[in-house]
């Protein structure tokens, strides 16, 4: 918790603040990644590996690397507008135990785009790439928010059912294969 990574939308970039008050370098700025236009929503994976964030200019997932800052992705499809974003842990030994990690992306059409970690390419575990959207579509979305008590990804969305009421619906990944799976090339 020393770090907090800031999404700057003019100048398309993140910048890693350091937070530690011991730090001898407390409040600067001290490493700065240029993304997509217009970044947004940004969301530091659990495990600190990956900080993702989504920019609403180019409809696209940048993953920068938790170590040294440096882009190491930009993953684009099924995002449109997006407006909000939460990243999982690595499922090493909860959720589907795939050890991948995933993120949601919230668009303002409703939908939530998935992205799915690798290690992508040969004896790859994960496609590293958006995989597609999750069901239903929640009308009038404002937020997304991870639900830390659930083992297997469950996140909270705040939108408004068919009658205006405003409303919050958890999701939670229940039908992935349990265990590392090969990619399929």
């Amino acid at each position: 918790l020393g770090l907090l990574a800031v999404s700057n939308f003019s100048s398309s970039s993140v910048s890693i603040v350091d937070i530690d008050p011991r730090s001898s370098r407390f409040h600067e700025v001290v490493a700065e990644t240029k993304t997509d236009e217009g970044p947004t929503a940004i969301s530091w994976q659990p495990d600190g590996e990956a900080i993702c964030v989504v920019s609403r200019e180019e409809n696209s997932l940048a993953i920068l690397s938790g170590a040294d800052f440096s882009l190491m992705k930009v993953a684009s499809g099924n995002i449109v507008d997006p407006m909000g974003l939460v990243v999982t842990e690595r499922y090493l030994t909860t959720g589907n135990t795939s050890n991948v990690y995933y993120a949601y992306v919230l668009n303002s059409t409703g939908t939530i785009a998935v992205f799915e970690s690798g290690p992508d390419g040969t004896n790859g575990i994960g496609f590293n790439d958006m995989i597609g959207i999750v069901q239903p579509v929640f009308e009038y979305a404002r937020a997304i928010k991870m639900d830390w008590t659930s083992g297997f990804g469950g996140f909270w969305i705040s939108h408004r059912d068919a009658s205006g009421v405003a409303v919050v619906s958890r999701c939670e990944m229940t039908t992935s294969p349990a265990g590392q799976q090969p990619i399929q090339q």
